[in-house]
Formats: C-alpha cells, structure tokens, sequence
C-alpha cells in the first residue's frame, strides 16, 4: 500500500491547515522505525508552531531522500552476500588452502590456544596465577570405551569321521587346576574347535596423565578384564550372569621421566615402547620392567632412535612349594629386549620406518621336576612353577612332573604342561607411507619373525604332546611374517573419516610365545596362517565404527580353522 505524506499528515489533523503539496511514496522510509520517529517529530514541530508549511515540506523531502538512499544500500548489501555465498571464492595464485590437517598438527594448535588462552586469563585479571589450581594444568583424564559384537565360526573341516571334535587339549584350564590325569581314560580338557560362538563384549578404561614437572611425568589407567588374560580386557556381557558387576583392574602405573633431549625412560606398567605390529604381542599387553630409549635427528630428514629394556615375566612366590618342608630354589622369568630403527622423510610423499629388534626370554621353558612322588592331587613337584601360567593355542608341549608311579591300580598322575622350546626372536618390522593423496595415506607394511632359539632336536628330547601330523610326525616351527595394505585416513576420529586394511600372517607353533599374542585371529596364539579384512569409519568426534573379518586355520596338526566376525562401536576421550 502506497502511503503520501499527505496522508500520513492528514491522519494527524493537520492536513487542510498545511496544504501541503503531495510528496513522492515513502515505502523505503517507512520500513524503518528511526524514519517513523523522524516524521512524528515533524509533525509535533508543525503542531506547536516551531515550523512552517515550507519548512516542514523541506525537512519531509529531505527524510525520503535519506531513507531512499538506505533502502538502495541495504539491498546492495544483501545482493552481495547473495552471490559471494553462491560463487567460490576465487584463490590468489600462489596461495595454498589446506582441507585436511593432520591430527599431531590438530593437537599442537590445541595445545598452544590453550596456553594463549590461559596467559591471557592470567594478564587479564580474570584468573591470577596463585588462583589457577595446579593439578589442573598438570593433570589430563583421558579414557575411552568400546562394545563389539563378535562371531566365533568353526570350520567343518575340524569334525572327524566318527563325528567327534579332534581333541585340542586346553593347557590354560590344565595348568590352573589339578592337572591332568595321564593314568586314566578320561579326555583332559579340551578347546572348543567344532562349535559356533556368539556373544557381546565391552572394554572400558580410564586413565590420568599428571606432568610432575618439565622432565617428570606419571601415568595411571584402569579397565575392564580378566586377572589372568594379560592379552584383552574385554568384559563378556552375561558372564558370569544374572547382571553380576564387572571387575576394573589395573592397566597401566608408570613413569616418564626424559632428563635429556632425545633420552626417554619408562618404569612401571607400561605400554609397549617397541615398534612392533601386532603380530608377535597383543594391542592390549602392557609390559613390567623398565625401557629406556634414545632418539636423535641426524639430519633434515632422517632421524634413528635405540631403546632396550628387561621385564619380568614370572616371578617365584615366596612359599612355593607351600606343601613341602624344604622350598624350591626361584625361578625367576624375563624378557630382554633391545631395537633399533631409523625413520627417513624421502620427500614430502614418501615415508619410511624400519627397525630390528631382538626379544630374548630368559627361563621361560618348562622343566622336568626330580622324581615325584603323588599321593594326593595337593602334592607338588620340583618344577611345577615351570608351567605355562597362561595359554593360547599353538605352542609346542610337554609334561614337566617325573611322576613315580608306585601302585598303579591306587595312584593317579595328574600331569601340568610348559613350553617344550626356548624363546630368542628376531624381529624385522617396516613401513613404507605414501602421501601423495593426501588427506588419504597408503601404508605398506611387512614384519619378519625368526625363533633363533629353536631347536627341534630339544623340542623331540622333552617328548612333547602336540603339533605332530597324521603320521605322528613333529611339524613344529620357527618363523613367522605379515604383509599388510591400508588406505585411507591415518586416524578416523572426525566424521567419515575412514581406513581400509588387508592382511596376511604366517605363524609357525614356536616362532614366538603364544601367551602374548592377539586373541583377534585365530582366537589367539600360534600355529595359524590367514587373512584379516578390517574397516574404521569415523561418525563423529573421537567416534567410529569398525567391522573385522578374519580367516584362519593351523599350520601344522591336525585340521582346525575358524573365521571371526567382529563389529565395534568406540569412543575415546
């Protein structure tokens, strides 16, 4: 509707007194309230007198006109912010624009607004230095949680003729209880290799990270698991049952203290500090002992780093034997590990990292007691304590009690189990990075394991109980390998972010100990050669799904494969 001021000054009664001309529409002046306030004041001039007709015309056109003008601009305005919101902006030559920042760059920015930020807080009055609390600036919680769906699938090809399951004995359930009564006919107990499984499982864990001082720091985390799994710490759902709560054990306790630039020493419970994949030891295995590491720049592009380090792996209980008079002599187990690698920046595509390593287990084996004699299954024997406290399948067997037998229609043999072979592995692990569509990476990846310790002369000396073929002859091993392909982003912590992953392994029977490996093929352990399929997919900050698909079966023994189906949700904070 076309409004005159004419109009408007009629409506206020004052139009036959002024007799004013008809000015042009004010639509544009209208529409703004500072203009409205104009014209009534005009109009409360004309009313007292101040102004006459002339004036009043003069001052009303002088209003439109002005009003015009902002009107024009406004539309300006926003038809620039119109296009310049449909048209990309054109980049300078020469400038460079980034869509993809690597997640150590993300994290330094972090760290350096948070500095500005709190220097800032501080010069500003809003928080002096004597009123920031301490541990704030010193203490980072982090955590992170994961459920999976998980699908045990046996191979028909693990089932016999007679319809009866090979028999895989479980030396994890043998060695924790009574042993296993050799003098009977009784089956000990076995794996399970003929039965689909399916179930759900989470992990949990929490941690703190405290920054002592500028070299000191210290580092604790607690999770879900098992007391004696030292491989996962997953938590089945429904097991035990009937909604019973889940134990929290502890995970990591440790120290990081870095007296000199390049010079790392870690003490306590440990993550592991080895460039390793996860062939050889589980992603969840934490390590006792102490490590200590040393890395250097040597040049622009090249840096080498050197660690070593000595961990206890069984340490001898202070009563054993608790059933006899005169005590055992310790028997104190370690791992020694020593590496050393190097990491070469071709150019700004090509990446590479290599190392060599050496993981010598020290009185791991089992040994055969002194002649033993049993009268009750609390009776112990001199080397009992050699046995494998904890089992995964593959490694090769043998009995460490000299049983006596004095009456054999009266007296049971029940038997304990440890490892027929010594452990001395090399290690040979490597990478090759290609970032030449970057944000996504190409990854290469090959690691080589060789026993040097193995002996299969000894092995057969300890008469040992498994890995033997239809033929009855040993076909234990010494050597194993992986060869990898994964493309796509190096991390998937940010929306559809992702990675693909293809693998094969090799694993001979005593290549390395079984304890310590991934549970994740062939439901863990040694003797197994496959394929793994494995996929991330980020769905939002710090989130992402996973599905894993592995296929394995033994390498030496009688048949026994199985696929895995995994799904994960994670999280991490």
């Amino acid at each position: 509707m076309r409004v005159t001021f004419r109009q408007l000054l009629c409506r206020s009664a004052l139009c036959g007194a002024l007799a004013l001309p008809v000015l042009a529409p004010r639509a544009a002046l209208a529409e703004s309230s500072q203009d409205s306030a104009t014209v009534r004041l005009i109009e409360l001039l004309i009313k007292k007198g101040i102004l006459n007709k002339g004036q009043a015309a003069s001052l009303l056109s002088q209003a439109e006109q002005e009003a015009g003008a902002a009107h024009r601009a406004r539309r300006a305005a926003k038809t620039v912010a119109r296009e310049s919101a449909e048209t990309p902006p054109v980049i300078p030559k020469g400038e460079v624009r980034v869509t993809y920042v690597p997640q150590f760059v993300r994290d330094q920015i972090a760290r350096e607004v948070q500095g500005q930020m709190l220097r800032k807080m501080e010069l500003n009055g809003w928080a002096a230095p004597d009123q920031t609390p301490d541990w704030v600036r010193r203490v980072t919680v982090y955590g992170d949680i994961r459920l999976r769906y998980q699908d045990n699938i046996q191979s028909q090809g693990n089932v016999a003729s007679n319809g009866l399951p090979y028999p895989f004995p479980d030396f994890n359930a043998i060695n924790a209880g009574s042993g296993y009564d050799t003098s009977g006919t009784a089956l000990p107990p076995l794996l399970n290799v003929s039965e689909n499984r399916a179930f759900y499982q989470v992990r949990a864990r929490v941690g703190v990270h405290a920054q002592i001082s500028d070299y000191i720091a210290a580092d604790v985390r607690v999770g879900t698991g098992n007391d004696n799994d030292p491989v996962s710490e997953n938590q089945t759902f429904g097991n035990p049952g009937d909604f019973s709560k889940y134990a929290i054990y502890l995970d990591r306790a440790y120290f990081d203290i870095k007296p000199l630039p390049g010079l790392e020493v870690l003490a306590g419970r440990t993550p592991k500090p080895y460039y390793l994949s996860t062939l050889m030891f589980a992603p969840d295995l934490a390590l006792d002992g102490a490590t200590v590491r040393y890395d250097v720049p040597v040049s622009d592009s090249v840096r080498v780093f050197a660690l070593g380090g000595a961990y206890p792996v069984f340490n001898e209980a202070l009563n054993f034997s608790s059933t006899q008079l005169v005590k055992g002599p310790s028997r104190n187990a370690y791992m020694f590990a020593a590496q050393g690698g190097a990491e070469w920046s071709i150019n700004r595509n090509y990446f590479v990292k290599a190392a060599a390593g050496i993981f010598d287990f020290s009185n791991v084996a089992g040994k055969l007691s002194a002649p033993c004699f049993l009268f009750t299954t609390s009776d112990t024997c001199s080397t009992d304590d050699s046995r494998l406290p904890y089992y995964q399948f593959g490694n090769t067997m043998f009995g460490v009690r000299n049983i006596v037998v004095t009456n054999t229609t009266l007296q049971t043999t029940p038997e304990y189990y440890g490892l027929s072979s010594q452990f001395d592995v090399l290690d040979l692990h490597g990478e090759f990075d290609m970032h030449n569509f970057d944000p996504v990476v190409v990854t290469l990846e090959g690691e080589y394991t060789k026993n040097l310790a193995y002996s299969r002369s000894y092995i057969l000396s300890r008469n040992p109980v498994n890995n033997f073929g239809s033929n009855n002859d040993f076909q234990g091993g010494d050597t194993a390998y992986l060869l990898a392909l994964e493309v796509g982003y190096p991390e998937t912590d940010h929306l559809w972010e992702w990675n693909l992953r293809g693998e094969y392994r090799y694993i001979a029977s005593d290549a390395f100990i079984g304890s310590f490996t991934d549970q994740n093929f062939h439901l863990g352990g040694t003797n197994a050669k496959g394929y793994i399929l494995s996929g991330n997919l980020g769905i939002g900050p710090n989130t992402y799904v996973s599905a894993r698909w592995s296929s394995a079966e033994v390498v030496s023994g009688p048949p026994d494969g199985n696929d895995m189906l995994q799904v994960d949700l994670n999280t991490s904070f």
